[in-house]
């Protein structure tokens, strides 16, 4: 049972470790540059896709999710566009 316990906590810090690895350019960039001059656009992923996997049908789904990031972001790229 004590096993069961110390898997789950494995498991929780490297979530953690993933997500503050995900999250840190971010924080970094907007600490470091002037407020106005960085914007970060996240698209939306339909399924979760490998690194390692990057044939031609996952490079179909980044080009169309970051469309779509593109499209849903716009009023906010707009703004940062005529900020620059």
């Amino acid at each position: 049972m004590r096993e069961a316990g110390l898997l789950r906590a494995g498991r929780e810090t490297l979530r953690l470790v993933f997500d503050a690895n995900d999250e840190l350019p971010d924080v970094l960039l907007r600490e470091l540059l002037p407020p106005g001059r960085y914007v970060r656009l996240q698209p939306h992923l339909a399924r979760p896709l490998a690194l390692d996997a990057a044939g031609p049908a996952a490079l179909e789904e980044l080009k169309a999710a970051g469309a779509a990031a593109v499209f849903e972001y716009s009023r906010e790229l707009d703004a940062f566009l005529e900020s620059v």
